[in-house]
């Protein structure tokens, strides 16, 4: 039961990811763009950078990779959703046999459904984000040079310098097989380190969105019940009744900016790892550690060269997760009704 939740909301995050990919996907270039120069080259800003990408390149270039992008956001969003949901349910079906053995209440054990603690929300999703991490690493290395390298063919190619821009693939399978030839198998896992503690990102962004999420749906039924009861008698009871079904779920406007003030938190908190591991993905030469990037971005840029390309990254972040939650809850009810006809026959 617990396994066919959890593949009901990881579809439904999966096609929601969908969505939101082919919205925001310019912007996701513009970012990975800017984390990967250096000042003195960088766009001015996400405007900046769209605009120049359209002008200079033309506007398909803003869409090299998407493919790869599909593929990327897809798994990611299905892997994480998946053993998120996962654990989280075996985690609170073992709280509420535990609760049972100390509380006769049925009725009122079925009402409430346990909450977890922060600790344990955060544990849960920063091992669901290293499982996704490690399966992942792979394409996000490879989707890193693909944006990059449509960059650099554009330059070289102003300088006449043709044989070295046809040996800048954008296609998925040359690229990975290109890496492990030079850089070998684990040239695929670079930026991993950075990676595995960027598990934080979404482990902290899920656990501030399911927390504002039961907060807000609590606050709206209070403010609906407090408002019902100063009408007459002889409508209380209908109006609680269909006060209490249309709040089972939020509007897809709340879910919108709940979603977006989840993300923002996590990604200020955890923006420099970010940009150090595009960094160390992007590069072909050596190995190099996140303290090593780190480092060196603070000798280059100074302090705040750890947050360049933080405007880009939050526009497509917020933008993205928001849109990606909101279709999420939309389609969910679509995806459960598919499960349980699949499992009528």
């Amino acid at each position: 039961m617990e396994i066919e939740k959890s593949l009901q909301s990881a579809t439904s995050g999966m096609l929601g990811s969908w969505f939101a990919t082919s919205i925001i996907y310019p912007l996701d270039v513009v970012k990975t763009r800017i984390q990967s120069t250096t000042s003195k080259d960088a766009y001015k800003g996400t405007l900046d950078g769209l605009l120049r990408i359209v002008k200079e390149e033309g506007w398909r270039s803003l869409y090299t990779g998407l493919n790869v992008m599909y593929i990327k956001e897809s798994l990611k969003t299905f892997v994480y959703v998946f053993f998120y949901e996962l654990f989280k349910g075996f985690y609170i079906k073992q709280t509420r046999k535990s609760g049972d053995d100390d509380d006769d209440d049925d009725d009122d054990e079925k009402e409430k459904k346990p909450e977890m603690g922060v600790l344990i929300n955060l544990v849960i999703g920063c091992v669901a984000g290293c499982i996704t991490q490690i399966l992942l690493n792979p394409i996000n290395v490879s989707l890193a040079r693909i944006q990059t390298n449509t960059f650099l063919n554009y330059t070289r190619s102003l300088k006449g310098n043709e044989s070295a821009t046809k040996a800048l693939s954008t296609n998925l399978l040359v690229i990975i097989k290109e890496i492990i030839t030079k850089e070998g198998f684990f040239g695929l896992y670079k930026g991993l380190v950075p990676s595995l503690i960027l598990t934080l990102n979404p482990a902290i962004q899920y656990m501030i969105f399911d927390k504002l999420k039961r907060f807000w749906l609590k606050y709206l039924r209070k403010r609906k019940r407090n408002s019902t009861r100063q009408q007459n008698n002889s409508t209380k009871n209908t109006q609680n009744n269909k006060c209490e079904k249309k709040l089972t779920k939020l509007p897809s406007f709340h879910i919108f900016i709940i979603g977006a003030i989840a993300k923002i938190i996590a990604t200020l908190v955890t923006y420099p790892y970010i940009m150090a591991k595009v960094r160390m993905q992007i590069n072909k030469k050596q190995n190099v550690g996140t303290l090593v990037v780190l480092l060196a971005v603070l000798k280059e840029d100074g302090f705040f060269g750890l947050y360049s390309g933080l405007q880009t990254q939050i526009y497509k972040s917020v933008i993205g997760t928001s849109l990606m939650y909101m279709a999420k809850e939309k389609i969910h009810n679509t995806v459960k009704q598919i499960f349980q006809l699949i499992n009528k026959k």
